[in-house]
């Protein structure tokens, strides 16, 4: 239902943009 909605619109999401995490845990993200 909604979580398999969610589960793909994220998957699109991170194949659109470069999410790094550096040592310090932070999440980065870069945009192409």
């Amino acid at each position: 239902g909604d979580r398999a909605g969610d589960a793909v619109h994220g998957r699109e999401v991170r194949s659109r943009l470069f999410v790094t995490v550096d040592a310090n845990g932070q999440i980065r993200v870069r945009q192409p």
